[in-house]
């Protein structure tokens, strides 16, 4: 049996997700099937939704054709809806990571819960319960963002922010069900393309910068006002934020390829060498859960 998949994405400027990558990854070529098995994204299409569309029948390799759409993609208006080879089903069961629309789900009921209940002072704190816990995801650093830089370059956009620690007149009083942060004091620089990269803590001018988290892993930079994550585009001066970090699937860190194409040194940063946040903790799937729980 053969599935195809097919996603709209803003392939000239933004990521690229699919519901079964478990993250969002900026080029075509980080799909999980793709980065495992080689062939796997043309023949594909592009269309721009007002009549105008692109057929790719073959590319030498998929690096290259992620690169041959994005200028048509341009011109067509930046946004385009975007249709890759079929698949089959074996390697979608094989490849892809379970459960993502369960996890989204649930992260969404831990802010609107939160917000209902006056407590998105640690909404961070419930968001890593329900993702797996102290040892699937951590609370990498708290503070204000005091500087973002952007540039879009090849449909990408990079950049990094900064975050500076609040100092203790500025911090709200600590709830006794915070966290810990791994990094405290200093500033946090995640560089960023389309996503976020690493989380680089500088300690001051006496200590060395230490890389604190990296892709593959996630890493999340919520609003502390709101428990609500902060897209690339939503950065900007004086606002207070939570990071966080949660770890990949092993599809991701614990597999040769997935190293190679969604860590580090795949976006340029050779000198990083990835280390798990954690222990990832597979999703629960909120049809088994609520089934089991109406048959009862």
């Amino acid at each position: 049996m053969l599935t195809g998949w097919v996603c709209l994405t803003a392939l000239a400027t933004g990521s690229f997700a699919h519901i079964d990558l478990g993250r969002a990854y900026p080029n075509l070529w980080q799909v999980t099937v793709a980065v495992h098995e080689s062939n796997q994204i043309a023949p594909c299409a592009i269309s721009s939704g007002d009549g105008r569309a692109l057929v790719m029948t073959k590319g030498s390799e998929d690096n290259a054709i992620d690169r041959t759409l994005r200028a048509p993609a341009i011109e067509m208006g930046y946004y385009v809806g975007f249709a890759a080879k079929p698949t089959n089903t074996d390697l979608v069961r094989k490849w892809s990571i379970r459960n993502t629309m369960s996890q989204a789900w649930r992260i969404g009921r831990c802010i609107a819960r939160a917000k209902k209940t006056n407590t998105t002072n640690t909404v961070a704190e419930q968001i890593v319960h329900e993702v797996g816990g102290p040892s699937t995801a951590k609370i990498l650093f708290r503070g204000k963002i005091t500087g973002v830089e952007r540039r879009l370059f090849k449909g990408h956009s990079h950049g990094e922010v900064v975050i500076q620690a609040i100092s203790s007149d500025e911090e709200d009083p600590v709830d006794s069900k915070s966290m810990a942060a791994v990094a405290e004091g200093g500033t946090l620089r995640i560089p960023f393309m389309n996503e976020n990269l690493l989380a680089e803590h500088h300690h001051g001018a006496d200590r060395p910068m230490e890389v604190i988290a990296s892709v593959p892993d996630l890493i999340t930079v919520l609003d502390a006002q709101t428990g609500k994550a902060l897209g690339i585009p939503e950065y900007k001066y004086g606002v207070v934020v939570t990071v966080l970090g949660i770890t990949c699937s092993p599809i991701w860190g614990e597999t040769e390829a997935g190293i190679r194409k969604g860590g580090p040194a795949a976006f340029g940063f050779d000198h990083v060498s990835y280390k798990p946040l954690g222990v990832y903790q597979e999703p629960l799937s909120v049809i088994r859960e609520f089934g089991a729980a109406s048959e009862q």
